[in-house]
């Protein structure tokens, strides 16, 4: 087992027990679904890409149980997000259900995306890479990106950064 494995599985576990739905509400206090850690970044950067198609398409590395793919989703891309973590994934299919978004979500290690298949406008990892720490493991990320990117498309990387309101003194 990966080493990020377990402690992913440990943090849904937590959100499970703690009956929360999102890891906004459950880390940072977060209101509602649509308060995710990188909404702020999102809604900042998407409406200044320079994207081609008139229904661009997103992969979303990492989605834990859907925010960033519904944000996505909700301004047009084509979505495919993934994750590790087979309980977020069905939580995700079933949140996009009851919103009657078309979204498309796999249980996939972001170390393993094969390198054939669609490309993508935009890939969007949402402080998923800041977990893989291993230099193999990002690398593996890094070409499945460049595989799968459209050669005009866009990668954006949210990652932590310290903020006050976000821990305890």
């Amino acid at each position: 087992m990966k080493y990020y494995y377990r402690q992913n599985i440990a943090r849904y576990e937590e959100m499970k027990r703690l009956g929360r739905q999102a890891w906004a509400e459950t880390i940072y206090g977060g209101s509602d679904y649509a308060d995710f850690s990188s909404r702020a970044f999102l809604d900042d950067v998407v409406p200044r890409l320079w994207l081609e198609p008139t229904t661009p398409t997103a992969l979303e590395l990492g989605c834990g149980v859907g925010p960033g793919a519904l944000y996505l989703s909700q301004r047009g891309f084509r979505v495919h997000g993934v994750d590790l973590i087979a309980d977020a994934i069905t939580e995700a299919r079933r949140i996009a259900v009851d919103r009657d978004l078309d979204i498309r979500y796999d249980v996939m290690d972001v170390t393993r995306i094969p390198h054939e298949g669609p490309v993508y406008d935009l890939v969007v990892d949402s402080y998923c890479l800041q977990s893989i720490v291993l230099d193999e493991d990002r690398e593996a990320v890094f070409t499945a990106v460049r595989a799968r990117l459209d050669d005009s498309g866009y990668y954006l990387i949210s990652s932590a950064m310290y903020a006050t309101h976000r821990h305890d003194e």
